[in-house]
């Protein structure tokens, strides 16, 4: 039996809530304080942005094994053939653009299945998925401003 218990990758999200017709604002996951309201919503996108940079800049390096945040079934272009494997990295995922964000530790193999992904910064850990044999996944390249392209 192995002494090496696996951990869910931790994962945040921020919604644009409201309209702006009125006055729309933004929520966490993480129960942050989030007072802004604005009816310009590319300026609460910004906003929410920055809030998950913060949340990205502030999380510790995971300290046990984890295994892959995704949502295969909703994240996923081909949920069918994606397999979680490879290093975990932090990605920024937008599930509905304009509207929500998501800061998620996802394996690299899922990260090349999910449109709309940012990798923010990678772990150096390999993800540990159950059952499932390790294989070499390919990371995705970075590209200046801390994000990387799939």
């Amino acid at each position: 039996m192995s002494t090496l218990q696996r951990t869910p990758g931790r994962q945040w999200t921020v919604r644009v809530t409201g309209r702006a017709d009125r006055q729309a604002q933004l929520s966490c996951s993480d129960n942050c304080d989030l007072p802004e309201r604005s009816r310009d919503l590319r300026h609460l996108a910004q906003a929410a942005i920055n809030h998950l940079a913060h949340h990205a800049n502030t999380a510790r390096a995971p300290q046990a094994a984890r295994y892959c945040a995704c949502q295969c079934t909703t994240w996923h272009r081909d949920a069918k053939n994606a397999r979680c494997s490879g290093e975990i990295v932090l990605a920024l995922v937008c599930s509905m653009p304009g509207r929500v964000w998501h800061l998620a530790e996802i394996c690299t193999s899922c990260a090349r299945h999910i449109p709309e992904v940012r990798i923010v910064r990678t772990t150096n850990q390999p993800v540990r998925p159950a059952g499932a044999p390790e294989a070499a996944a390919r990371s995705p390249r970075p590209v200046p401003g801390g994000f990387a392209a799939a």
